[in-house]
């Protein structure tokens, strides 16, 4: 006979009223804890003052806790096609804001890609010839800065963002494919809006979402606010909402904190002492 002792008790997945209640919770946690504040002590015993990349992180997870709440909003009212592209824009910050807060080169090379970008966007603007005036008055982006190769392919492609983060990467950016199949042209927004087969027409109002999808996207939601939560409260020494957040990972079964892999972390590590051991 079984020693009642080993079982294990089956896990019970929370239902779409748990992760509404989770949201609401966090929500409001959030506003109550950070908004208005004027000033934020950051920065745990473990780490180097770097207030750039704490600032980051706090810029990131307030994002993620801004679109997520009116995501939420829309999910309440049922305008799922409407929610989810915000939910997807939200994760990307989220994971994003974990990945700055454990890795000692995300300023850095997030700085970098926006060189990149900026470059790039004021090339095609040139091309056009209506901009020149201003162009005149923007000053060119200046150089990019010697960062750890493995962070500058962290910060420009967000499956390497995913893949230097655990417990789970693989899940992590699976969950970020699922969202962006609502945010971009795709099968999953024609199936969206033109339900059924040929011979049944289009529809021009988005089909109604089926039930078991409305807890899958509050699941998204709740998800999105956890790992945002997460990574700003591990820079506040203070951690007011880490109790919040730990119930929250227990139920929707996120029980540990993103953090930076090994892997991550020692090759950061190795290019900064390479770095160091560069002649001025």
């Amino acid at each position: 006979m079984e020693d009642p002792s080993e079982v294990v008790p089956p896990s019970i997945a929370p239902t779409e009223g748990d992760l509404r209640g989770a949201c609401e919770d966090l929500l409001r946690s959030w506003d109550a804890t950070y908004l208005g504040v004027e000033e934020i002590s950051l920065g745990r015993a473990d780490q180097e003052a770097d207030p750039i990349r704490f600032l980051l992180v706090l810029a990131f997870a307030s994002h993620a806790h801004h679109l997520t709440g009116t995501a939420c909003s829309m999910l309440d009212g049922g305008d799922y096609p409407s929610a989810v592209p915000l939910l997807r824009v939200a994760y990307e910050s989220a994971l994003t804001a974990a990945w700055a807060a454990e890795s000692e080169d995300a300023a850095l090379a997030l700085h970098n890609q926006y060189l990149d970008g900026a470059g790039k966007l004021r090339a095609n603007v040139q091309k056009t010839g209506w901009f020149d005036d201003l162009l005149e008055r923007v000053h060119e982006p200046g150089d990019a800065t010697d960062v750890a190769p493995r962070a500058s392919g962290e910060a420009g492609n967000f499956s390497n963002l995913c893949q230097a983060l655990e417990p789970h990467p693989d899940w992590l950016y699976t969950t970020f494919r699922l969202l962006s199949a609502y945010a971009h042209p795709s099968g999953s927004v024609v199936r969206m809006f033109v339900p059924g087969t040929a011979d049944q027409g289009a529809a021009f109002s988005p089909a109604k979402a089926a039930e078991d999808a409305h807890r899958q996207w509050w699941h998204a939601a709740a998800t999105v606010l956890l790992h945002a939560g997460q990574a700003f409260d591990r820079l506040d020494p203070r951690a007011p909402r880490q109790g919040l957040l730990a119930r929250t990972g227990e139920l929707i079964g996120w029980e540990e904190p993103l953090r930076l892999s090994a892997a991550a972390r020692l090759a950061v590590t190795q290019a900064r002492l390479a770095r160091e051991r560069e002649p001025d």
